[in-house]
């Protein structure tokens, strides 16, 4: 089997969701014009949060029953400093990001909505596409170290834009290497949730923030860091 079609049939559910959530929005927009309305971007704004939050919630629901993976369990102890390391990745990657290019004008959607879709079902249904599926998947056909770089770029490059997707490279690799150590989806899942969550709250540039992040990340980083090094 060739390198390419081993990465593509170690995606197919990223292939399959995606495009189906296209087509979910796409019909309700179509839908919508059908019964007269004529402000479609309001609909979009307004209402395809709710469909796509319904979708994501059963999405994750159906993949996670259909190939369920016995995982080890993490102790509770593990859960502040995983924690930690999502918020201090967040705030250290977003103060950089403000740093260097001005803050921009983006749609505002209610903060209960807001931490619903990015900052806790999002981060779920992520890390059941790319590490749960497509990481495990992939390290049938590759090293662990081939693996780990293959779900963090391919994580990467979904975010589309140059910025997110530098900033989702390195909170990529974090999750990536967090779930290897740790052999349960709940450790990438606490770092994904609480980086996404924080950033709701982040919205200018802030020295003090910067520097406490990178302290933080200093003192919680060997949480993730493997015991040995992966195999090549």
């Amino acid at each position: 089997m060739s390198y390419l079609k081993k990465i593509l049939t170690s995606s197919k559910e990223i292939i399959i969701t995606y495009l189906l959530s296209y087509f979910i929005i796409l019909i309700s927009c179509l839908i919508y014009t059908c019964l007269g309305h004529q402000d479609l971007t309001k609909f979009i704004n307004t209402y395809c949060i709710y469909i796509l939050l319904t979708y994501y919630l059963l999405t994750i629901l159906y993949l996670f029953k259909k190939n369920y993976i016995k995982e080890k369990k993490i102790s509770i102890k593990n859960y502040f400093p995983l924690i930690s390391i999502g918020i201090s990745i967040a705030c250290f990657m977003n103060m950089l990001i403000y740093k260097i290019i001005p803050l921009q004008e983006t749609p505002t959607i209610a903060l209960p909505i807001a931490f619903l879709s990015s900052g806790l079902i999002g981060p779920i249904y992520e890390e059941i596409l790319f590490r749960y599926l497509f990481f495990n998947r992939l390290k049938k056909y590759f090293s662990k170290k081939k693996a780990i770089l293959i779900t963090t770029l391919i994580f990467a490059l979904i975010h589309l834009s140059p910025i997110k997707i530098i900033y989702a490279f390195f909170l990529g690799l974090i999750l990536t290497i967090s779930y290897e150590k740790y052999q349960t989806i709940l450790a990438p899942v606490l770092i994904h949730i609480f980086a996404n969550s924080i950033v709701l709250f982040l919205n200018e540039y802030n020295t003090y923030i910067l520097l406490l992040s990178i302290i933080n990340l200093g003192l919680n980083i060997k949480q993730i860091a493997p015991k040995n090094r992966f195999q090549s």
